[in-house]
């Protein structure tokens, strides 16, 4: 998983984002790095992110309309 937070950014900048598949083998030896608490923070920057942007999106457009 690539941080999000840099993702979304280069989005909102025009980025193109396109997905490389890379083929993991399993772990023999140790523990995942990627706790639960990672994944939860993800997800919820994304959608809060997402949410706001939403919103304010369809502010603007309401503003626009209204002149």
């Amino acid at each position: 998983m690539v941080d999000s937070g840099t993702t979304y950014q280069a989005v909102r900048a025009g980025a193109r984002i396109v997905e490389i598949p890379i083929t993991f083998r399993e772990r023999e030896t140790g523990e995942s790095k990627m706790s639960r608490k990672i994944v939860i923070e993800a997800f919820l920057y994304t959608t809060i992110r997402g949410a706001r942007d939403l919103l304010l999106r369809k502010r603007s457009q309401r503003m626009y309309r209204a002149k």
